[in-house]
């Protein structure tokens, strides 16, 4: 399995749920718009095994419950790295990998790091609470393997 999962959990004993959230409504959108949490897009931007410390994309996942028509809930894959930080994990993350389907159910604070080309979905978030997450893409290529 290429897919790896991390866990920064120590966030959420500095910050609350709400406080993500309220980041993830603010302009513009992601971790970026709150200074707090720049040290933290540097954490997971480290977790990927890619030179460097830039990334593409920062963009928070928000899928209330019974919400059906978020676009990452269809199954998609990203032609960059993809990183996501789970907050309130309210449903499990669907990946197809090497023709593999599973589903993985994160932990608060887990950080999922998938290479790119894996593709993958927010399952339906059948919970009573909103689902957040906050993902970032990483140029760069999968690391050869001796």
């Amino acid at each position: 399995m290429l897919t790896e999962i991390h866990n920064l959990s120590h966030w959420l004993k500095e910050h609350s749920p709400e406080e993500f959230l309220e980041t993830a409504r603010e302009r513009p959108l992601g971790l970026k718009s709150n200074p707090d949490f720049h040290p933290l897009l540097r954490e997971i931007r480290g977790l990927v095994p890619v030179a460097g410390d830039t990334w593409v994309k920062d963009i928070d996942v928000t899928i209330e419950p019974g919400q059906s028509n978020h676009q990452g809930q269809q199954m998609h894959s990203h032609s960059q790295w993809t990183a996501v930080f789970y907050v309130i994990p309210s449903s499990p993350i669907e990946v197809l990998e090497g023709g593999d389907q599973y589903l993985i159910q994160p932990d608060p604070g887990d950080v999922v790091v998938m290479p790119p080309g894996i593709e993958h979905r927010a399952t339906a978030n059948k919970s009573g609470s909103v689902r957040l997450s906050f993902a970032m893409l990483v140029e760069g290529q999968v690391p050869a393997t001796s």
